[in-house]
Protein backbone atom coordinates (compact mmCIF):
# COMPACT_ATOMS: atom_id res chain seq x y z
CA UNK A 1 0.00 0.00 0.00
CA UNK A 2 1.12 3.26 -0.67
CA UNK A 3 1.58 6.06 1.70
CA UNK A 4 -1.20 8.01 0.39
CA UNK A 5 -3.66 5.36 0.88
CA UNK A 6 -2.54 4.33 4.75
CA UNK A 7 -5.65 5.86 6.93
CA UNK A 8 -4.29 6.61 10.49
CA UNK A 9 -6.22 5.45 13.34
CA UNK A 10 -7.26 9.41 14.36
CA UNK A 11 -8.25 9.29 9.94
CA UNK A 12 -10.36 6.07 11.06
CA UNK A 13 -12.22 7.42 14.33
CA UNK A 14 -13.00 10.62 11.86
CA UNK A 15 -14.72 8.48 9.33
CA UNK A 16 -16.40 5.89 11.27
CA UNK A 17 -17.02 7.58 14.97
CA UNK A 18 -16.86 3.75 16.76
CA UNK A 19 -14.72 0.49 15.65
CA UNK A 20 -16.87 -2.70 16.05
CA UNK A 21 -15.51 -4.79 18.90
CA UNK A 22 -14.66 -8.82 18.11
CA UNK A 23 -17.94 -10.89 19.86
CA UNK A 24 -18.86 -7.80 21.94
CA UNK A 25 -22.37 -8.62 19.85
CA UNK A 26 -23.33 -10.97 21.80
CA UNK A 27 -23.72 -9.03 24.97
CA UNK A 28 -24.68 -6.30 23.14
CA UNK A 29 -21.99 -3.77 22.98
CA UNK A 30 -20.74 -2.76 19.77
CA UNK A 31 -17.92 -1.53 20.67
CA UNK A 32 -15.32 1.17 22.01
CA UNK A 33 -13.02 3.46 20.33
CA UNK A 34 -9.67 4.44 22.59
CA UNK A 35 -7.93 7.11 21.13
CA UNK A 36 -3.91 7.67 21.65
CA UNK A 37 -2.59 10.00 24.62
CA UNK A 38 -2.19 12.60 21.64
CA UNK A 39 -5.68 11.93 20.70
CA UNK A 40 -7.44 13.37 24.08
CA UNK A 41 -8.11 16.07 25.57
CA UNK A 42 -5.46 18.20 27.18
CA UNK A 43 -5.68 18.54 30.81
CA UNK A 44 -5.68 22.64 30.62
CA UNK A 45 -3.43 24.41 32.74
CA UNK A 46 -6.21 26.76 34.19
CA UNK A 47 -9.64 25.90 34.65
CA UNK A 48 -12.45 28.35 33.98
CA UNK A 49 -14.86 27.64 36.61
CA UNK A 50 -15.19 24.29 38.65
CA UNK A 51 -17.29 23.18 40.94
CA UNK A 52 -18.17 19.31 42.71
CA UNK A 53 -20.13 18.13 39.88
CA UNK A 54 -21.10 19.12 36.24
CA UNK A 55 -23.87 18.23 34.71
CA UNK A 56 -24.25 18.30 30.53
CA UNK A 57 -27.69 18.76 29.38
CA UNK A 58 -30.64 20.49 31.30
CA UNK A 59 -33.72 18.31 30.51
CA UNK A 60 -35.22 15.25 31.48
CA UNK A 61 -32.15 13.71 33.00
CA UNK A 62 -29.76 16.63 33.48
CA UNK A 63 -32.18 18.84 36.08
CA UNK A 64 -32.84 15.64 38.27
CA UNK A 65 -28.94 14.33 38.22
CA UNK A 66 -28.29 18.55 39.12
CA UNK A 67 -31.21 18.56 42.40
CA UNK A 68 -29.80 15.03 43.48
CA UNK A 69 -26.45 16.17 43.61
CA UNK A 70 -27.18 19.48 45.21
CA UNK A 71 -29.36 18.04 47.73
CA UNK A 72 -26.57 15.72 48.79
CA UNK A 73 -24.24 18.96 49.60
CA UNK A 74 -22.40 19.15 46.07
CA UNK A 75 -21.55 22.29 44.06
CA UNK A 76 -23.60 22.15 40.32
CA UNK A 77 -22.59 23.89 37.36
CA UNK A 78 -25.82 22.73 34.53
CA UNK A 79 -24.26 23.42 30.89
CA UNK A 80 -27.15 23.76 28.34
CA UNK A 81 -26.08 23.73 24.83
CA UNK A 82 -29.34 25.10 23.64
CA UNK A 83 -30.94 28.52 24.23
CA UNK A 84 -33.39 27.40 26.62
CA UNK A 85 -33.71 25.05 29.34
CA UNK A 86 -35.11 21.34 29.14
CA UNK A 87 -33.88 19.62 26.07
CA UNK A 88 -36.59 17.32 24.37
CA UNK A 89 -38.23 16.93 27.63
CA UNK A 90 -39.98 20.82 27.48
CA UNK A 91 -41.41 20.40 23.95
CA UNK A 92 -42.34 16.34 25.29
CA UNK A 93 -46.22 15.80 25.06
CA UNK A 94 -46.07 15.31 28.81
CA UNK A 95 -47.11 11.77 30.03
CA UNK A 96 -45.18 9.36 32.17
CA UNK A 97 -45.06 6.21 32.14
CA UNK A 98 -44.39 4.89 35.71
CA UNK A 99 -46.08 2.28 37.74
CA UNK A 100 -44.74 0.53 41.12
CA UNK A 101 -47.92 1.72 43.06
CA UNK A 102 -47.86 5.61 42.64
CA UNK A 103 -50.38 8.30 43.90
CA UNK A 104 -52.44 7.94 41.01
CA UNK A 105 -52.52 4.61 40.73
CA UNK A 106 -54.00 4.24 44.19
CA UNK A 107 -56.20 6.86 43.02
CA UNK A 108 -57.64 5.21 40.42
CA UNK A 109 -57.87 1.55 42.07
CA UNK A 110 -55.22 0.42 39.91
CA UNK A 111 -53.73 -2.41 41.49
CA UNK A 112 -49.58 -2.53 40.93
CA UNK A 113 -46.34 -2.96 43.10
CA UNK A 114 -42.53 -2.92 42.50
CA UNK A 115 -42.43 -6.80 41.51
CA UNK A 116 -45.67 -6.66 39.49
CA UNK A 117 -43.90 -3.95 37.77
CA UNK A 118 -40.72 -5.46 37.49
CA UNK A 119 -42.40 -8.64 36.51
CA UNK A 120 -43.68 -6.96 33.15
CA UNK A 121 -40.31 -5.18 32.35
CA UNK A 122 -38.36 -7.98 32.68
CA UNK A 123 -41.49 -11.07 31.35
CA UNK A 124 -39.60 -13.02 28.09
CA UNK A 125 -42.97 -13.46 26.41
CA UNK A 126 -42.85 -9.71 25.66
CA UNK A 127 -40.03 -8.61 22.92
CA UNK A 128 -39.04 -5.51 24.11
CA UNK A 129 -37.68 -6.78 27.60
CA UNK A 130 -35.28 -9.24 25.79
CA UNK A 131 -32.30 -6.51 26.35
CA UNK A 132 -32.60 -5.06 29.20
CA UNK A 133 -30.01 -4.90 31.56
CA UNK A 134 -30.94 -7.01 34.55
CA UNK A 135 -29.42 -4.97 37.05
CA UNK A 136 -30.50 -1.74 35.82
CA UNK A 137 -34.17 -2.81 35.11
CA UNK A 138 -34.70 -4.12 38.55
CA UNK A 139 -33.13 -0.33 40.01
CA UNK A 140 -35.38 1.46 38.09
CA UNK A 141 -38.40 -0.46 38.12
CA UNK A 142 -37.55 -0.21 42.42
CA UNK A 143 -37.49 3.78 41.66
CA UNK A 144 -40.50 4.16 40.00
CA UNK A 145 -42.94 5.07 42.66
CA UNK A 146 -40.60 7.14 45.03
CA UNK A 147 -39.68 8.78 41.62
CA UNK A 148 -43.42 9.67 41.62
CA UNK A 149 -43.18 11.19 44.87
CA UNK A 150 -39.85 12.93 44.49
CA UNK A 151 -41.18 14.99 41.52
CA UNK A 152 -43.98 15.99 43.60
CA UNK A 153 -41.93 17.29 46.59
CA UNK A 154 -40.15 19.33 44.17
CA UNK A 155 -43.58 21.22 42.57
CA UNK A 156 -43.89 19.00 39.63
CA UNK A 157 -47.45 18.42 39.10
CA UNK A 158 -50.16 15.65 37.75
CA UNK A 159 -53.55 15.35 36.91
CA UNK A 160 -55.56 12.93 38.99
CA UNK A 161 -56.60 11.12 36.05
CA UNK A 162 -54.68 8.32 33.77
CA UNK A 163 -54.14 7.96 29.96
CA UNK A 164 -56.11 4.63 29.71
CA UNK A 165 -53.98 1.80 27.80
CA UNK A 166 -53.46 2.69 23.95
CA UNK A 167 -54.30 6.21 24.90
CA UNK A 168 -51.83 7.72 22.47
CA UNK A 169 -53.47 5.62 19.39
CA UNK A 170 -50.69 3.32 18.08
CA UNK A 171 -47.54 4.49 19.27
CA UNK A 172 -48.65 4.49 23.00
CA UNK A 173 -49.94 1.38 25.13
CA UNK A 174 -48.94 1.63 28.87
CA UNK A 175 -51.32 3.65 31.04
CA UNK A 176 -49.47 6.76 31.21
CA UNK A 177 -49.41 10.15 34.01
CA UNK A 178 -50.24 13.24 33.02
CA UNK A 179 -48.28 16.10 33.78
CA UNK A 180 -50.18 19.48 34.38
CA UNK A 181 -49.05 22.93 33.66
CA UNK A 182 -50.65 26.29 33.42
CA UNK A 183 -49.25 27.09 30.25
CA UNK A 184 -48.14 25.28 27.18
CA UNK A 185 -44.26 25.46 26.67
CA UNK A 186 -42.51 25.07 23.11
CA UNK A 187 -43.67 22.03 22.68
CA UNK A 188 -46.98 20.63 21.44
CA UNK A 189 -49.56 19.59 24.33
CA UNK A 190 -50.25 16.41 24.98
CA UNK A 191 -53.60 16.97 26.68
CA UNK A 192 -55.37 20.98 27.03
CA UNK A 193 -58.46 21.91 29.58
CA UNK A 194 -59.37 25.36 30.86
CA UNK A 195 -57.28 24.86 33.62
CA UNK A 196 -54.40 23.73 31.89
CA UNK A 197 -52.39 21.56 29.89
CA UNK A 198 -50.22 18.24 29.72
CA UNK A 199 -47.02 19.10 28.65
CA UNK A 200 -42.98 18.44 29.05
CA UNK A 201 -42.97 21.89 30.33
CA UNK A 202 -44.74 20.62 33.54
CA UNK A 203 -41.56 18.38 34.49
CA UNK A 204 -38.75 20.91 33.19
CA UNK A 205 -39.66 24.87 34.63
CA UNK A 206 -40.51 23.34 38.72
CA UNK A 207 -37.41 21.68 38.39
CA UNK A 208 -35.65 24.15 37.01
CA UNK A 209 -37.00 26.65 39.24
CA UNK A 210 -36.41 24.12 42.31
CA UNK A 211 -32.87 23.68 40.80
CA UNK A 212 -31.73 27.52 40.81
CA UNK A 213 -33.25 28.10 44.05
CA UNK A 214 -30.91 25.42 45.92
CA UNK A 215 -27.99 27.01 44.32
CA UNK A 216 -27.48 24.93 40.59
CA UNK A 217 -25.66 27.28 38.45
CA UNK A 218 -27.50 26.84 34.88
CA UNK A 219 -25.29 27.97 31.87
CA UNK A 220 -27.03 27.83 28.44
CA UNK A 221 -25.13 27.76 25.08
CA UNK A 222 -22.60 26.09 26.47
CA UNK A 223 -21.79 23.32 24.17
CA UNK A 224 -19.51 20.67 25.91
CA UNK A 225 -16.86 19.19 22.87
CA UNK A 226 -14.51 16.91 24.65
CA UNK A 227 -13.57 15.12 28.29
CA UNK A 228 -11.42 15.92 29.67
CA UNK A 229 -9.56 12.29 31.32
CA UNK A 230 -6.53 12.01 33.06
CA UNK A 231 -3.72 10.15 31.17
CA UNK A 232 -6.42 10.36 28.38
CA UNK A 233 -8.13 6.72 28.90
CA UNK A 234 -6.92 5.36 31.79
CA UNK A 235 -7.08 7.68 34.54
CA UNK A 236 -9.97 10.29 36.07
CA UNK A 237 -12.50 11.75 34.71
CA UNK A 238 -11.52 15.35 35.48
CA UNK A 239 -13.77 18.02 33.48
CA UNK A 240 -14.83 19.20 29.88
CA UNK A 241 -13.91 21.01 27.49
CA UNK A 242 -16.60 23.78 26.13
CA UNK A 243 -17.51 26.06 23.14
CA UNK A 244 -19.42 29.01 24.22
CA UNK A 245 -19.59 31.54 21.37
CA UNK A 246 -15.96 31.97 20.22
CA UNK A 247 -14.76 30.75 23.33
CA UNK A 248 -13.33 27.52 24.22
CA UNK A 249 -13.78 27.26 28.21
CA UNK A 250 -12.52 24.40 30.78
CA UNK A 251 -15.14 23.70 33.26
CA UNK A 252 -13.62 21.14 36.41
CA UNK A 253 -15.57 18.41 37.94
CA UNK A 254 -14.53 17.69 41.18
CA UNK A 255 -15.72 14.82 41.96
CA UNK A 256 -17.83 14.10 38.85
CA UNK A 257 -19.06 14.39 34.98
CA UNK A 258 -22.94 13.52 34.09
CA UNK A 259 -23.74 13.18 30.59
CA UNK A 260 -27.62 13.95 29.96
CA UNK A 261 -26.60 14.98 26.71
CA UNK A 262 -29.87 12.59 25.06
CA UNK A 263 -29.36 10.53 21.75
CA UNK A 264 -27.55 10.16 18.79
CA UNK A 265 -31.46 10.58 16.47
CA UNK A 266 -29.61 14.18 14.88
CA UNK A 267 -26.37 12.04 13.97
CA UNK A 268 -26.85 11.53 10.38
CA UNK A 269 -24.03 9.13 10.18
CA UNK A 270 -23.92 7.42 13.74
CA UNK A 271 -27.65 6.62 13.80
CA UNK A 272 -27.26 4.80 10.79
CA UNK A 273 -24.61 2.62 12.48
CA UNK A 274 -27.44 0.95 14.35
CA UNK A 275 -30.40 1.28 11.83
CA UNK A 276 -28.92 1.77 8.01
CA UNK A 277 -32.68 2.48 7.21
CA UNK A 278 -32.13 5.92 8.66
CA UNK A 279 -31.04 7.79 6.29
CA UNK A 280 -30.18 11.33 5.95
CA UNK A 281 -33.46 13.13 4.79
CA UNK A 282 -35.06 11.87 7.87
CA UNK A 283 -35.04 14.46 10.96
CA UNK A 284 -34.64 13.71 14.30
CA UNK A 285 -37.85 14.35 16.34
CA UNK A 286 -37.15 18.23 18.03
CA UNK A 287 -35.17 19.60 15.40
CA UNK A 288 -34.64 22.37 14.90
CA UNK A 289 -35.20 23.36 19.14
CA UNK A 290 -32.52 20.66 19.87
CA UNK A 291 -29.95 19.26 18.50
CA UNK A 292 -29.36 15.47 19.39
CA UNK A 293 -26.03 15.02 17.60
CA UNK A 294 -24.60 12.46 20.06
CA UNK A 295 -21.81 14.41 21.28
CA UNK A 296 -22.20 13.33 24.52
CA UNK A 297 -21.91 9.67 23.26
CA UNK A 298 -18.85 10.82 21.23
CA UNK A 299 -17.41 11.81 23.70
CA UNK A 300 -17.40 9.24 26.17
CA UNK A 301 -16.10 6.93 23.46
CA UNK A 302 -13.27 9.29 23.16
CA UNK A 303 -12.33 8.23 26.53
CA UNK A 304 -12.98 4.89 26.83
CA UNK A 305 -16.28 4.23 27.08
CA UNK A 306 -17.71 1.47 25.46
CA UNK A 307 -21.23 1.55 23.64
CA UNK A 308 -24.24 -0.37 23.82
CA UNK A 309 -26.65 -1.10 21.17
CA UNK A 310 -29.61 -0.04 20.35
CA UNK A 311 -32.88 -1.87 21.89
CA UNK A 312 -35.85 0.48 20.11
CA UNK A 313 -38.39 -1.45 18.69
CA UNK A 314 -40.19 0.14 15.50
CA UNK A 315 -43.11 2.02 16.75
CA UNK A 316 -40.38 3.38 19.45
CA UNK A 317 -37.55 4.49 17.12
CA UNK A 318 -39.90 6.39 14.92
CA UNK A 319 -42.81 8.71 14.20
CA UNK A 320 -44.84 10.27 11.63
CA UNK A 321 -46.67 13.56 11.40
CA UNK A 322 -49.13 14.90 8.75
CA UNK A 323 -48.66 17.88 6.83
CA UNK A 324 -44.96 19.32 8.61
CA UNK A 325 -41.96 18.49 8.26
CA UNK A 326 -41.23 19.10 12.10
CA UNK A 327 -42.24 16.91 15.44
CA UNK A 328 -44.78 18.49 17.85
CA UNK A 329 -44.34 22.27 17.77
CA UNK A 330 -48.23 24.12 18.58
CA UNK A 331 -49.87 26.24 16.17
CA UNK A 332 -47.37 29.39 15.11
CA UNK A 333 -44.39 28.15 16.49
CA UNK A 334 -41.02 29.75 15.40
CA UNK A 335 -39.94 26.28 15.00
CA UNK A 336 -43.04 24.36 12.33
CA UNK A 337 -46.31 23.81 12.08
CA UNK A 338 -48.27 21.53 14.50
CA UNK A 339 -49.68 19.85 10.95
CA UNK A 340 -53.06 17.64 10.16
CA UNK A 341 -54.33 15.28 13.55
CA UNK A 342 -54.78 12.52 10.34
CA UNK A 343 -54.70 9.15 13.63
CA UNK A 344 -56.96 5.82 14.67
CA UNK A 345 -60.30 5.48 12.99
CA UNK A 346 -59.77 8.11 11.07
CA UNK A 347 -57.23 6.51 8.76
CA UNK A 348 -60.83 5.15 7.21
CA UNK A 349 -61.46 7.93 5.30
CA UNK A 350 -57.85 8.26 3.68
CA UNK A 351 -55.44 6.18 1.74
CA UNK A 352 -51.43 6.68 1.78
CA UNK A 353 -49.66 6.42 -1.54
CA UNK A 354 -45.97 6.72 -2.56
CA UNK A 355 -44.07 8.29 -5.39
CA UNK A 356 -45.82 6.36 -8.16
CA UNK A 357 -49.15 7.21 -6.90
CA UNK A 358 -49.87 3.63 -5.56
CA UNK A 359 -50.88 2.21 -2.35
CA UNK A 360 -48.32 -0.20 -0.39
CA UNK A 361 -49.13 -0.58 3.20
CA UNK A 362 -52.69 -1.34 5.07
CA UNK A 363 -53.57 1.88 6.24
CA UNK A 364 -54.81 1.25 10.03
CA UNK A 365 -53.29 3.00 12.82
CA UNK A 366 -51.54 0.51 15.01
CA UNK A 367 -48.36 -0.58 16.09
CA UNK A 368 -47.85 -3.48 13.78
CA UNK A 369 -49.16 -5.18 10.88
CA UNK A 370 -48.56 -8.79 11.71
CA UNK A 371 -45.82 -9.64 9.74
CA UNK A 372 -44.49 -5.89 9.18
CA UNK A 373 -44.85 -2.77 10.32
CA UNK A 374 -46.08 0.74 8.72
CA UNK A 375 -42.75 1.80 9.31
CA UNK A 376 -40.49 -0.96 7.47
CA UNK A 377 -42.86 -0.59 4.76
CA UNK A 378 -42.88 3.73 4.78
CA UNK A 379 -39.23 3.62 5.35
CA UNK A 380 -38.40 0.63 1.87
CA UNK A 381 -40.48 3.53 -0.36
CA UNK A 382 -38.58 5.59 -2.90
CA UNK A 383 -37.32 8.96 -1.57
CA UNK A 384 -39.73 8.46 1.19
CA UNK A 385 -42.23 10.45 -0.58
CA UNK A 386 -45.45 9.50 1.00
CA UNK A 387 -48.86 11.35 0.88
CA UNK A 388 -52.33 10.81 2.51
CA UNK A 389 -54.61 11.47 0.09
CA UNK A 390 -59.00 12.23 0.88
CA UNK A 391 -61.31 14.06 0.02
CA UNK A 392 -63.31 17.16 0.80
CA UNK A 393 -66.49 14.71 2.85
CA UNK A 394 -63.52 12.89 5.01
CA UNK A 395 -61.89 17.52 5.55
CA UNK A 396 -64.86 18.41 6.67
CA UNK A 397 -66.18 15.87 8.60
CA UNK A 398 -62.77 15.62 10.35
CA UNK A 399 -62.52 20.01 9.91
CA UNK A 400 -59.35 19.42 8.41
CA UNK A 401 -57.49 22.75 7.63
CA UNK A 402 -54.72 22.04 5.13
CA UNK A 403 -54.07 25.64 5.18
CA UNK A 404 -51.06 27.53 6.95
CA UNK A 405 -50.31 27.97 10.20
CA UNK A 406 -51.53 24.31 10.64
CA UNK A 407 -49.44 23.16 7.57
CA UNK A 408 -46.02 24.04 6.40
CA UNK A 409 -45.36 25.09 2.84
CA UNK A 410 -45.52 22.67 -0.01
CA UNK A 411 -46.94 19.65 2.57
CA UNK A 412 -50.75 19.96 1.48
CA UNK A 413 -52.84 20.39 -1.57
CA UNK A 414 -55.92 20.27 -3.27
CA UNK A 415 -57.42 20.32 -6.55
CA UNK A 416 -60.87 19.60 -8.63
CA UNK A 417 -59.61 16.41 -9.73
CA UNK A 418 -57.98 13.32 -8.95
CA UNK A 419 -55.18 14.35 -11.86
CA UNK A 420 -55.28 17.87 -11.25
CA UNK A 421 -54.07 17.10 -7.58
CA UNK A 422 -51.53 14.14 -8.77
CA UNK A 423 -49.66 17.27 -10.95
CA UNK A 424 -49.49 19.57 -7.87
CA UNK A 425 -47.47 16.41 -5.54
CA UNK A 426 -45.17 15.01 -8.98
CA UNK A 427 -47.22 11.70 -9.20
CA UNK A 428 -48.51 10.05 -12.20
CA UNK A 429 -52.01 11.15 -12.64
CA UNK A 430 -53.10 7.81 -14.39
CA UNK A 431 -51.87 5.81 -11.38
CA UNK A 432 -53.26 7.57 -8.54
CA UNK A 433 -56.47 8.30 -10.23
CA UNK A 434 -56.49 4.22 -10.95
CA UNK A 435 -55.18 3.63 -7.41
CA UNK A 436 -58.25 5.44 -6.18
CA UNK A 437 -60.71 3.74 -8.12
CA UNK A 438 -59.67 0.31 -6.91
CA UNK A 439 -59.81 1.66 -3.36
CA UNK A 440 -63.24 2.50 -3.81
CA UNK A 441 -64.43 -0.94 -5.25
CA UNK A 442 -62.86 -2.51 -2.14
CA UNK A 443 -65.09 -0.23 0.12
CA UNK A 444 -67.75 -1.30 -1.75
CA UNK A 445 -67.01 -5.23 -1.56
CA UNK A 446 -65.67 -4.64 1.70
CA UNK A 447 -62.66 -6.31 1.14
CA UNK A 448 -59.16 -5.27 0.83
CA UNK A 449 -57.65 -7.88 -1.65
CA UNK A 450 -54.21 -5.60 -1.76
CA UNK A 451 -53.03 -4.88 1.83
CA UNK A 452 -56.08 -6.17 4.01
CA UNK A 453 -57.04 -3.36 5.40
CA UNK A 454 -60.17 -4.49 7.97
CA UNK A 455 -63.38 -4.18 7.15
CA UNK A 456 -64.26 -1.36 9.90
CA UNK A 457 -62.36 0.71 8.03
CA UNK A 458 -63.61 0.21 4.39
CA UNK A 459 -66.57 2.43 4.95
CA UNK A 460 -65.70 6.12 3.06
CA UNK A 461 -65.13 6.49 -0.87
CA UNK A 462 -62.80 8.95 -1.97
CA UNK A 463 -65.07 10.48 -4.46
CA UNK A 464 -66.22 13.97 -3.32
CA UNK A 465 -64.23 16.81 -4.88
CA UNK A 466 -62.22 18.70 -4.48
CA UNK A 467 -58.93 16.39 -3.29
CA UNK A 468 -56.32 16.91 -1.09
CA UNK A 469 -52.98 15.49 -0.50
CA UNK A 470 -51.14 15.18 2.59
CA UNK A 471 -47.41 14.92 3.18
CA UNK A 472 -46.30 12.05 5.12
CA UNK A 473 -43.07 12.83 7.08
CA UNK A 474 -40.72 10.41 8.85
CA UNK A 475 -39.07 11.15 12.43
CA UNK A 476 -36.02 9.08 14.16
CA UNK A 477 -37.67 9.58 17.90
CA UNK A 478 -36.92 7.51 20.57
CA UNK A 479 -33.57 5.30 20.93
CA UNK A 480 -32.17 3.41 23.73
CA UNK A 481 -28.62 2.84 22.88
CA UNK A 482 -25.99 4.46 24.75
CA UNK A 483 -22.86 4.13 26.62
CA UNK A 484 -22.61 1.52 28.61
CA UNK A 485 -23.43 1.72 32.24
CA UNK A 486 -23.97 0.18 35.68
CA UNK A 487 -26.81 0.57 37.97
CA UNK A 488 -24.98 4.06 39.65
CA UNK A 489 -24.97 4.90 36.11
CA UNK A 490 -21.08 4.67 36.13
CA UNK A 491 -19.99 5.08 32.53
CA UNK A 492 -18.17 1.44 31.95
CA UNK A 493 -15.52 0.59 29.22
CA UNK A 494 -14.92 -1.77 27.44
CA UNK A 495 -13.23 -4.34 29.81
CA UNK A 496 -16.72 -3.28 31.56
CA UNK A 497 -14.63 -1.39 34.29
CA UNK A 498 -15.65 1.96 35.30
CA UNK A 499 -14.49 5.11 34.51
CA UNK A 500 -13.95 6.88 37.67
CA UNK A 501 -15.54 10.39 37.36
CA UNK A 502 -18.11 10.03 35.08
CA UNK A 503 -21.52 8.99 34.59
CA UNK A 504 -24.46 9.19 32.03
CA UNK A 505 -28.21 8.54 32.06
CA UNK A 506 -31.32 8.64 29.70
CA UNK A 507 -30.38 8.16 26.09
CA UNK A 508 -27.06 9.41 26.83
CA UNK A 509 -26.95 5.57 28.45
CA UNK A 510 -27.46 2.28 27.02
CA UNK A 511 -28.70 -0.97 28.39
CA UNK A 512 -32.46 -0.18 29.37
CA UNK A 513 -35.41 -0.86 26.59
CA UNK A 514 -37.53 2.25 28.43
CA UNK A 515 -38.59 4.79 26.55
CA UNK A 516 -39.61 8.31 27.36
CA UNK A 517 -38.73 11.00 29.99
CA UNK A 518 -39.05 8.93 33.48
CA UNK A 519 -35.74 6.43 31.96
CA UNK A 520 -34.14 9.97 32.07
CA UNK A 521 -35.58 11.03 35.06
CA UNK A 522 -34.69 8.06 37.33
CA UNK A 523 -31.41 7.67 35.61
CA UNK A 524 -30.28 11.34 36.69
CA UNK A 525 -31.35 10.60 40.01
CA UNK A 526 -28.76 7.64 40.60
CA UNK A 527 -26.17 9.48 38.79
CA UNK A 528 -26.44 12.74 40.43
CA UNK A 529 -26.73 11.16 43.93
CA UNK A 530 -23.71 8.77 43.32
CA UNK A 531 -21.81 11.57 41.92
CA UNK A 532 -21.78 13.73 44.78
CA UNK A 533 -20.93 10.66 47.15
CA UNK A 534 -17.46 10.36 45.05
CA UNK A 535 -14.09 12.13 46.73
CA UNK A 536 -13.00 15.07 45.25
CA UNK A 537 -10.00 14.48 42.70
CA UNK A 538 -6.82 15.22 44.56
Amino acid sequence: MSDKNKITRRQLFKDTAIVVGTGAAATGVLGSFTPTPAEAAPVPKKWDQEADVIVVGSGPTGLPAAISAVEKGASVIVLEQGKEVGGCGVIAGGILDLGGGTRIQKLNNIPDSLQHLFERRSDYKDRNNKRNDPALIRAWCDANPGTFDWMEQRGVRFMDKLSPTGGSGALHTSVYHYLFVEKEGPGAAFFKSPEGVTSGAGLIRPLEAYAKNKGVKILLEHKMTRIIRKGGTTGRVLGVEVQAGRRKLYFKGKKAVILGTGSWKGNRFFRKLFDPRITDDLKASGEPFVNADGSGIRAGLEVGAALVSDRAIDIALFRRKFGTKHYNFPLNSPYGAPGLDIHGSRMADAIIVNKSGMRFVNEQDIGSFGTYSYFDASLAQEDHVLWTIFDDSAAKKYKWDINPPVTEKDCAFSAPTLVELAKLINVPGDALAGTVRKYNTYVDEGKDLDFDKPKNLLKSKIETPPFFAVWISLFVHDTCGGLAVNAKCQVLDIDGKVIPGLYAGGEAAGGLDVIGMPRGIIMGRFAGENAAAERPAP
